[in-house]
């Protein structure tokens, strides 16, 4: 697998564009692969050591290929056209430090500026380098999987199955593959929140000074790819760590100082015209119409949602879209007859998702409350303030690793659901093959949910 890693970075060096891109993949990738080598020898326990290498590896050799695959046939900017902002923002930044022309308002009119700078920084060293960025998004894309698994372990115990389906579903899922392939920020902005989830969950049962530092950072990062985002969990998870930890006094105050910091940061600031300087119900409507305003794909025009009656008649239609579109009845163009098969496989995981939360909620609700608070922090805004199925679908990505790890959980079940009714029937005839010949009755062994929690 290293071996097709090693290939893949080279191909990719082969296949792009830009006098300095070749450079620039060689010179992120080759050391990038090191640094993956490496991580793989670092996970802190056997099991881990046992299932990730070959999950991130995989995860790692598939969009390296989907990289140089979508550079020798349509290429980058047919999936995503705002790459080109990002690329062109990036060279006049260099631009401007180098005395050549004025500093683009995009870098300095709110801190969300951290994706041009990326850019800047290839377009100083390797100077025409736009597929540096998007290889590097490749290797954070494929990194994503640590989080996953480990958020997974932690919440149900150390049980390695679900963790690894968790896992392989991030690792091989076609939108987040596409997601990690382009000059695009959803791939960080994942892998951030991901491991600032993973953090706060860890928080919640440590009340450890790493995990909480680790959580803010994290949180800190996500600022300079999206303010919003950063806001909707540094609620969330203050929320869930009261209910995780119910009346502890410690975790109250932790959570306490959680959310008072993310209030103070936001205000502090001043992020900008976006949801963390007002975020209001007139707001999130400013911003819905924004994103349908011109697009082709818009829905929900009929619909109001700043005021609260507005914002829960529309709150149905909104979760529809952005958990479900673009609907296989309703395609239009040819990226969205593309969707079409990650579209199904997305509905037959989802009432698996569904299984997974119920699961979740009856067997252990407070080892997930920190987790669901999160969960709905995000989606609810989400669902409410996105106006066209293109953004829709993009901004899904940033929640379907979470709900994989559901998902998994819902999987795992109806595995070990199955596993167990093949091994009654089995006992069943061994019983019925007893009696006919006068031995005793064999004594059976049920499986417990989601199986061995060690394999």
């Amino acid at each position: 697998m290293s071996v097709l890693a090693a290939v893949g970075v080279l191909s990719a060096a082969w296949v792009v564009d830009g006098t300095g891109s070749p450079v620039a993949v060689l010179c992120v990738g080759l050391p990038l692969l090191l640094v993956t080598a490496g991580l793989n020898r670092a996970f802190p326990d056997r099991g881990s050591l046992q299932d990730l290498p070959t999950i991130v590896l995989g995860a790692l050799v598939l969009r390296l290929a989907a990289f140089v695959a979508i550079r020798m046939t349509v290429g980058p900017y047919v999936f995503a056209p705002d790459a080109v902002a990002y690329e062109v923002v990036g060279e006049k930044i260099v631009l401007a430090l180098t005395g050549q022309g004025s500093m683009p308002l995009k870098a300095v009119d709110s801190l969300q500026v951290g994706y041009y700078w990326l850019n800047a920084v290839f377009f100083w060293f390797f100077g025409d380098a736009t597929a540096g960025p998007a290889l590097l998004n490749v290797f954070v894309g494929a990194w994503t999987t640590v989080p996953v698994y480990f958020l997974a372990r932690t919440m149900l115990r150390g049980n390695r199955g679900v963790a690894r389906w968790a896992a392989g579903l991030v690792a091989i899922f076609p939108s987040l593959t596409l997601w990690s392939c382009l000059n695009l920020r959803e791939a960080p902005t994942i892998f951030l929140l991901i491991t600032a989830l993973y953090a706060f969950v860890r928080l919640a049962a440590s009340r450890s000074p790493g995990d909480l530092l680790l959580g803010a950072v994290c949180l800190g990062a996500i600022l300079f790819s999206r303010g919003y985002l950063a806001l909707l969990v540094g609620i969330g998870a203050p929320v869930g760590l009261v209910l995780a930890r119910g009346r502890s006094v410690g975790g109250r105050l932790i959570a306490v100082a959680v959310l008072a910091a993310t209030v103070a940061v936001s205000g502090f600031l001043d992020l900008g015209a976006d949801l963390t300087v007002s975020p209001t119900l007139e707001t999130l409507e400013a911003m819905r119409r924004g994103l349908g305003e011109g697009a082709r794909t818009a829905y929900g025009a009929a619909y109001d949602v700043s005021h609260p009656t507005g914002a829960m008649r529309f709150l149905p239609v909104g979760l529809a879209y952005y958990l479900f579109a673009p609907f296989p009845w309703d395609l239009g163009s040819a990226l969205q007859w593309f969707t079409l098969p990650e579209t199904l496989l997305w509905y037959g995981l989802f009432p698996f998702v569904v299984r997974g939360a119920l699961l979740a909620l009856r067997r252990d609700p407070r080892a997930y409350a920190v987790f669901f608070s999160v969960v709905i922090a995000v989606v609810i805004p989400y669902a409410l303030v996105q106006g066209n199925v293109g953004t829709a679908y993009r901004h899904r990505a940033q929640i379907l690793p979470l709900l994989f790890v559901l998902a998994a959980i819902g999987l795992r079940d109806a595995y070990s659901v199955l596993i167990a009714r093949r091994r009654r029937r089995l006992e069943m005839r061994a019983v019925a093959a007893a009696r006919q010949v006068g031995r005793p009755d064999p004594v059976g062994l049920s499986a417990p949910w989601l199986g061995d929690g060690a394999s």
